[in-house]
């Protein structure tokens, strides 16, 4: 997503903030106005709700996200990480690369995470909300609802590794991350009675 903002608004005014920005730093700690130039006009990145909280009461910016099926979410997750670069990735995902799935939906911090980023946020708030599995179909209606002159056609990014690591999980192991991960699974069914009057307004 954040190749098609920068395609459309420019990449001088286009900023994306990654998690590494926030990681061990509360958010009264945390001032992320102070961190992109004066001329942006489009922030983006994969940030908890709380950490722009500041940002949303001070400029009443127009608030976007994208959300995915809870389920495919955790398993995907899990096998982004496991496909990780020893090299290159931290402590905690070593540590999930020696992990199975099993192991990693029961601990605690692997679950509900939809939950955690946007703790604090109500989705009617929104201008406009998204999901991964009709993504081409909701970029499309973004592209309207914001008077793009085009929309860019860029697909998901895909590593081609990745592509290439077991995605298929037994339907009890399903029913077991649906059962850890309730929180998820009410905030999706919520957002998906309400994206037709968001993205209308």
């Amino acid at each position: 997503m954040s190749s098609i903002l920068s395609e459309v608004y420019g990449e001088q005014t286009s900023f994306r903030l990654n998690q590494d920005t926030f990681r061990g730093k509360s958010p009264d700690e945390l001032d992320l106005r102070k961190l992109f130039p004066p001329a942006t006009k489009v922030l983006s990145g994969h940030l908890p709700y709380r950490y722009v909280k500041r940002i949303v009461e001070a400029d009443s910016p127009k608030l976007i996200t994208w959300l995915r099926d809870p389920v495919e979410r955790v398993i995907s997750n899990y096998y982004w990480r496991v496909n990780l670069d020893r090299n290159s990735s931290g402590s905690d995902d070593e540590q999930v690369q020696e992990m199975t799935i099993e192991e990693y939906i029961r601990i605690p911090k692997n679950q509900n995470r939809i939950s955690y980023f946007l703790n604090g946020l109500s989705l009617d708030t929104l201008y406009f909300l998204g999901f991964l599995e009709t993504y081409d179909q909701d970029l499309l209606g973004l592209s309207r609802k914001l008077n793009w002159s085009h929309c860019p056609h860029v697909h998901i990014n895909v590593n081609p590794t990745f592509k290439k690591m077991p995605r298929t999980v037994s339907q009890d192991l399903r029913d077991e991350i649906i059962q850890l991960n309730q929180e998820d699974i009410h905030l999706f069914e919520e957002a998906k009675l309400l994206q037709s009057s968001i993205n209308s307004r």
